[in-house]
């Protein structure tokens, strides 16, 4: 879960206390009794409540437990009605993707290919006592790495396609060796499936099938036993992945454009620019002609990518500009260094 400014903002207490005690697995007597009072006495703002709800894509365990309290006639009309929509969509699509994993993993048995699915409904299962109950919309699956070729051409004949390139020739084997997973989705009823031989990026120790094997636990998923990540594995794939999806977020840049030592400055020389891997919505747009700085907002960049802007800029003098006289600041303060 994100660390946003509302989870401290002491006018949503009340939201926060009753969001975190429905999206327990269990529904405590003492949480209830904490709760009962606020959700009773009317104060709930249920439009901020609904907006963490699907902040954190947790619609069916929120509804499932309010309706378990009792307490869903007192929820305005239409949240109710958005709250009853995202559950009834979510389940039934849950429901297609277990059908689909269990398939896969038959077709993948048939070929003598150990497959370990994770995240997705096992971790819902794991969590909740039920695959419906947490939100996921694609199946992740960890195969052996000598088993990638077999298991790629198995999604292939059962009519899967592979959503990414690099999965045939050369490219393939650069994947194979540089990278962790490759994708592929089915066109009839677009499940995709990512097929997994790392569980996360590579650091001191290859995080695959062989590092999770001896820790492999039978699971009876929909009445069927297959296998699964022991706890541990699953909590150190949880911690590094959730490392990996940390987003910098509501950040201020600031630029200054170098000089020539006193002699020339830089400037922007066109009001175009591009942005990329920067999030949804940056700003500004475009840039006046002439600036000599580059000020930004509302960007949001991912834990361990980049985020890149283009610009085009003139110079009034020939000579060397090197970001050394201003570098790039965050929040107008942070000083992030010269090769900014």
């Amino acid at each position: 879960m994100g660390f946003y400014k509302e989870y401290v903002d002491p006018g949503h207490a009340a939201e926060m206390e009753v969001f975190l005690c429905l999206i327990r697995a269990d529904l405590t007597p003492d949480g209830m009794n904490r709760i009962s009072g606020l959700v009773e006495s009317g104060s709930v703002d249920w439009a901020f409540l609904l907006h963490l709800v699907e902040k954190h894509r947790v619609w069916t365990v929120f509804y499932a437990n309010i309706k378990k309290t009792g307490w869903l006639p007192l929820l305005p009309e239409d949240v109710q009605k958005s709250l009853s929509h995202q559950y009834v969509t979510v389940v039934g699509n849950n429901l297609k993707l277990c059908q689909k994993l269990l398939t896969i993993l038959g077709l993948f048995e048939s070929r003598h290919i150990p497959a370990v699915p994770f995240k997705g409904p096992l971790l819902a299962q794991t969590l909740y006592g039920a695959s419906a109950l947490r939100y996921y919309r694609d199946l992740d699956i960890l195969v052996p790495k000598t088993c990638v070729l077999s298991a790629r051409d198995a999604l292939l004949e059962s009519g899967f396609s592979p959503s990414v390139y690099g999965l045939s020739g050369k490219g393939f084997s650069q994947n194979l060796k540089h990278g962790r997973e490759c994708h592929f989705l089915h066109p009839s009823d677009m499940v995709q499936i990512d097929l997994h031989w790392q569980l996360s990026v590579p650091y001191r120790q290859a995080l695959d099938y062989d590092f999770c094997k001896k820790r492999l636990r039978a699971t009876c998923f929909h009445g069927q036993d297959i296998s699964s990540l022991s706890p541990e594995d699953t909590l150190l794939h949880l911690c590094l992945n959730g490392a990996q999806d940390i987003w910098i977020t509501d950040v201020n840049f600031i630029d200054y454009l170098p000089t020539n030592g006193g002699a020339g400055q830089m400037s922007i020389a066109s009001t175009t620019l591009t942005y990329t891997g920067c999030g949804a919505s940056p700003s500004p747009a475009s840039f006046t002609v002439g600036a000599t700085s580059l000020s930004f907002s509302g960007m949001e960049i991912a834990g361990l990518s980049t985020g890149t802007i283009e610009v085009t800029v003139t110079v009034d003098a020939t000579g060397t500009y090197d970001n050394d006289s201003e570098n790039l600041f965050i929040n107008s303060t942070i000083d992030t260094g010269d090769d900014a």
